[in-house]
């Protein structure tokens, strides 16, 4: 990922977002309308304006075309200074904390074992372990800052969510996801299944210096396919309980972490509250007994005690000594959370009503992270109002600000936060608040079902709308949104299902069947489908079974698994046969690609064949064009490229006015074979109406991807000028999706241009894979 690469000066990006906001101004547009006119989105445009985002070649002719401006901002991006910039390296790593006291023999110990490591040149594995609020966290990110220059490849950091409310710990293969995201890897070169994702993570870290923090772990078969197989590389782990396996299988390092003693305990209270402690140490050590030597304890206690000027650190030790109705103030009965409520509860009693209401029920929140929306459900409140409530949450640090309206509890405020709702609010008021979230998200996914799945009323629920549900303006910014909710989407389905809200666990994965499909983020929705099947066998829902059935087979065949995959839509076929015609001809399209994947050829085409007979009889286009197209690519994978070309022509042509994006999908495939048949030219021109169609629908992921396959085509036609047009326009695609990995590749190869027929090779390779 590192390297050199042209970027706008800061300067001069921001003269030409004033350029291009004055000009959109003077032709009285607004940032949704440019939206429509250029395929940029609304949210990447504002920040191009703002200076935010960098200007590209592409952006400024697309605007100079909407905008009308007779080129004025192409010519003036291309005389914007430029700078030498190296790609940045992951730096996932928490800022280390002002005040830390103690622990030198851990850190001794740490650099140590890391200094031998070193000089065998191993792959070495530290395992910090301790009760809850000890410090274990704030240890490993000090220790790892005072050695991260050892590790000048990156640091990647993640909380594994052990010892969460929602008793739902982080999945490694979500995890090795959000990894490969940050080494460059794009959502859509991701693969499905965990061995793969393993496979790619270790390979990206070879040969590198990495450090790889994984916080709050619960077991060590949770860390272990997260661990780096590169020597020179880190892995530093902490959890509350002690993973044996790491260490006896694993060859990890581990050590415990316990709480400071009496001396360290006052010091970081004196660190923190400063003059009064110095004043009053007998006070400060009563503090800090109190807090039993737990470093969070000790914090909060320290931050309350300078909200509080006025009174005297004897009085805050009493305050905090009385508050024994129902959180005690020492742990007991080997509870090692009881001295962390008394401190919790001083920052919580200081709230008003609202606050407190908001910060209780936020814990029946059904995932880690939460948005401003999503909040607003939970109290039944408008946007405003929450976000004002959620920021004064923040300043109290009940809740951090984990980026652009995204929050979350650290994992012993909210068992904090749940406990107080349990005390506190009516159980029909939580069950309220539990039930208005779950069915926002059903709301919200229903939303974005409607643009990712435009024009396939089969995923319609006809939920109602609630009065914050967002509104996608299209498809990159809905798949977008399920990006980033897809855990608290699988959550808000099985939670649905524990509580008996059937409608919400079935009606979720049914409507976000084409995200699932499309993007396969399988890995936490295995769960949510079982139980809803289990659902609609209850309630005797055949439809729905049926539906989330088919559904299973398409994540067992993008999981590798075509066998079990087969079996699924087998069900879907014996409940849909001779009842739902049209979801049966949906049905044999699965299972002709399960045959497909199982390398039966000639089953595969026979069942893509009734599959169309049926859609044609439906009088269902869409079905039969898309049909068609599975069944010339199985021809051409039985080397009958002419077959499959003319079965491939007549799905383009039906396509287009159908679904644009099952058309380039198609004209992906009509390629291939043309380049087969050594018919450069077609082949070239069916990438780029491709192009065209993913541009028309600003799929900026699939347009990169084509434009790098042009690149290659247009070279190996001895177009020259074309191949590098085409390749600097996938690196700037490819960093608009966040695609680093990728774009870092395509800018490679645009700044080392080879003759035309060296890359013979390439192209037939990239074009039979389908350039994944």
């Amino acid at each position: 990922m590192n390297g050199r690469q042209q970027k706008t000066t800061p300067q001069g990006a921001a003269a030409f977002g004033a350029e291009l906001q004055r000009w959109r101004d003077q032709r009285g547009l607004s940032l949704a309308e440019l939206q429509k006119l250029t395929t940029f989105s609304r949210s990447h445009l504002g920040n191009v304006e703002h200076g935010q985002r960098q200007p590209t070649e592409q952006l400024a002719k697309a605007c100079d075309q909407a905008l009308g401006t007779d080129g004025e901002l192409l010519r003036l991006f291309t005389a914007l200074p430029r700078e030498q910039v190296h790609r940045v390296r992951p730096a996932q790593l928490p800022a280390r904390g002002r005040h830390f006291v103690g622990r030198d023999g851990h850190v001794a110990r740490m650099s140590a074992e890391i200094d031998q490591a070193s000089r065998r040149a191993l792959m070495s594995v530290m395992c910090l372990d301790g009760p809850a609020g000890v410090g274990k966290t704030a240890l490993a990110i000090q220790w790892a800052h005072v050695v991260a220059e050892r590790f000048p490849d990156g640091i990647l950091f993640t909380n594994l969510r052990g010892h969460d409310a929602s008793n739902r710990p982080a999945l490694p293969s979500e995890v090795l996801r959000d990894f490969l995201v940050a080494l460059g890897v794009g959502p859509l070169a991701i693969p499905p299944g965990m061995d793969q994702r393993i496979g790619q993570y270790r390979s990206l870290l070879a040969g590198k210096r990495m450090m790889v923090v994984l916080d709050n772990a619960v077991t060590a078969e949770q860390v272990r396919p997260l661990l780096p197989g590169s020597d020179g590389c880190l892995a530093l782990v902490t959890s509350r309980n002690r993973l044996a396996g790491l260490s006896t299988r694993d060859d990890a390092i581990r050590m415990s972490v316990g709480p400071l003693n009496a001396e360290e305990s006052a010091s970081l209270l004196t660190d923190v509250i400063g003059r009064r402690a110095h004043e009053d140490p007998e006070a400060t050590r009563d503090l800090a007994m109190l807090c039993a030597g737990f470093p969070l304890a000790l914090r909060i206690a320290a931050e309350r005690a300078n909200d509080r000027d006025h009174l005297a650190l004897a009085r805050l030790a009493t305050m905090l000594t009385s508050q024994t109705k129902r959180l005690e103030v020492l742990s007991v009965g080997g509870d090692d959370s009881a001295a962390l409520r008394a401190a919790f509860s001083w920052s919580y009693t200081a709230l008003d009503s609202g606050l407190t209401s908001l910060f209780r029920l936020l814990s029946v929140h059904p995932g880690p992270e939460f948005s401003v929306a999503a909040a607003g459900a939970v109290v039944d409140l408008d946007l405003a109002e929450t976000q004002g409530r959620l920021d004064a949450l923040v300043q109290t640090h009940l809740i951090e600000e984990t980026g652009e309206d995204r929050y979350r509890f650290h994992d012993l405020l909210r068992l904090y936060a749940a406990e107080c709702a349990e005390a506190d609010e009516p159980e029909p008021a939580r069950r309220a608040a539990t039930e208005r979230v779950l069915r926002w998200y059903l709301s919200a996914g229903q939303a974005a079902g409607r643009i990712i799945s435009a024009g396939r009323g089969y995923a319609e629920r006809n939920v109602p709308a609630m009065p914050t549900t967002p509104e996608f303006l299209g498809y990159d910014e809905a798949a977008d949104w399920c990006e980033t909710e897809r855990v608290n989407l699988a959550n808000a389905s099985q939670e649905a299902a524990e509580l008996g809200l059937d409608d919400i666990a079935v009606g979720l994965p049914i409507v976000l069947c084409d995200y699932l499909y499309r993007r396969k983020p399988w890995g936490p929705w295995t769960r949510p489908h079982e139980l809803a099947l289990e659902i609609c066998c209850a309630n005797g829902d055949t439809a729905g079974f049926a539906f989330l059935v088919n559904n299973l087979g398409n994540a067992f065949l993008d999981l590798g698994r075509p066998w079990k995959a087969l079996a699924c839509y087998r069900q879907a076929l014996a409940i849909r046969r001779g009842n739902d015609d049209f979801g049966l001809a949906w049905t044999l399209i699965g299972i002709g690609r399960a045959y497909h994947a199982l390398g039966e050829l000639r089953h595969a085409a026979d069942v893509f064949t009734q599959s169309e007979t049926m859609f044609t009889g439906l009088n269902v286009a869409l079905g039969s064009a898309i049909a068609q197209s599975y069944v010339g690519e199985v021809c051409h994978d039985m080397g009958q490229h002419q077959t499959a070309r003319e079965y491939l022509e007549v799905a383009v042509e039906l396509l287009r006015p159908l679904d644009r994006q099952a058309e380039g999908c198609a004209l992906d495939k009509l390629a291939i074979v043309c380049r087969h048949l050594d018919d450069l030219d077609r082949a070239i021109m069916h990438l780029e109406r491709a192009l065209a169609a993913r541009t028309e629908l600003g799929d900026r992921r699939e347009q990169a991807r084509t434009l790098d396959l042009l690149a290659d085509l247009y070279i190996a036609d001895n177009r020259t000028a074309h191949g590098r047009d085409a390749l600097r326009r996938a690196v700037d695609a490819y960093r608009d999706v966040d695609d680093e990995l990728r774009a870092a590749q395509a800018q490679q190869r645009l700044d080392s241009m080879r003759p035309a027929v060296s890359r013979g090779a390439h192209v037939d390779r990239t074009l039979r894979t389908g350039g994944r």
